[in-house]
This record gives C-alpha cells, sequence and structure tokens, in this order.
C-alpha cells in the first residue's frame, strides 16, 4: 500500500515508464527482459502500485537515457546534464576532472569552446601553439599572451555577429 508521502514520485515514475517505454515501441515482456527484471515488476512501477529501489531506479534511467530528475518528475529534460560514460571519455582523451565539471557545470564555455572550434581562428591558433611549443621550452608568456588576445577577438567577433547564445 502506497503512503501518502510517497504517492506522488509513485504516480510520476509510472507515468514516465509507460512514456518512455511506449515512445521506444515496446512491450512491458520485451522492456522487463532488456531491462533484467520481472514483468510482474515492471506491471507494478508502470502501475503505480510499487516504486523501484535505487539500484532499479537508475538502471531503468540507464536504459531509457534519461536523467533521474525526469523520472522522477523534478525536471522536464529528459538527458542527463552529465553523463558518467561521457566524463569517462573526456578523461581518457586528456580533460582533467576539472575542465571536465566545468563543461558540464557552465555551457556558456561549451558554447564559446564549440563556437571557438569552429571559427576560422582556431586552426591558426592550434598551429601557432604546436609551433611555439616547439621553439619554446621555456614555457615563455608570449604564448599565452598572443592565445588570449586571440581568443579575446573571437569572443567579440562572436558578439557583434550575434552568435553568442
Amino acid at each position: 500500500m502506497k503512503n501518502i508521502y510517497n504517492s506522488k514520485i509513485y504516480d510520476r515514475i509510472a507515468v514516465k515508464l509507460v512514456e518512455l517505454r511506449k515512445e521506444k515501441g515496446i512491450s512491458q515482456k520485451e522492456a522487463a527482459i532488456q531491462i533484467g527484471i520481472s514483468t510482474g515488476s515492471l506491471s507494478y512501477y508502470e502501475c503505480g502500485q510499487r516504486v523501484p529501489n535505487i539500484d532499479v531506479l537508475f538502471t531503468l534511467c540507464r536504459y531509457y537515457g534519461v536523467s533521474l530528475d525526469y523520472m522522477v518528475g523534478f525536471s522536464g529534460v529528459k538527458k542527463p546534464a552529465r553523463d558518467y560514460d561521457d566524463a569517462s571519455n573526456a578523461y581518457e582523451i586528456g580533460f582533467s576532472s576539472d575542465a571536465i565539471n566545468e563543461f558540464y557545470n557552465s555551457p556558456k564555455l561549451v558554447l564559446f569552446l564549440n563556437r571557438f572550434i569552429k571559427s576560422k581562428s582556431f586552426q591558426f591558433i592550434k598551429d601557432y601553439i604546436l609551433c611555439e611549443e616547439e621553439k619554446r621550452k621555456d614555457g615563455s608568456l608570449k604564448v599565452i599572451t598572443k592565445l588570449m588576445q586571440l581568443l579575446v577577438d573571437v569572443n567579440q567577433s562572436a558578439v557583434f555577429t550575434g552568435e553568442t547564445e
């Protein structure tokens, strides 16, 4: 029997589970098999008669590709704000934990970096850095100063052309 405190969460999860399964176009039985739970359990969750434990809830979120906040009705945004696999991949290619956190916590930074990489200046700056890195083993501040000026120029160019958001 549901208690009053959890009633809304049970109902929110139930609605989301049915919605997400129907979006995939699969039966309860197919979903249960793929998720690794019994059809009966999934039926109880979808009817709002039971709520999945945290492990099952996490598995459901991963299976349907949604955030926990979305699944329990706290957010209308389906895609997780931060995906563990994405963070692992970013770390594997050389981003530090601090850089990964900055990307996830600063949408404007990501927007700027995407805009910067698409700019004509990016290739020049990349070549410049690689060339200067070879020339200067002493970590000269000239490279950093020039790079900062180029970044400011790219950002101002985007502001003037209306590409800021």
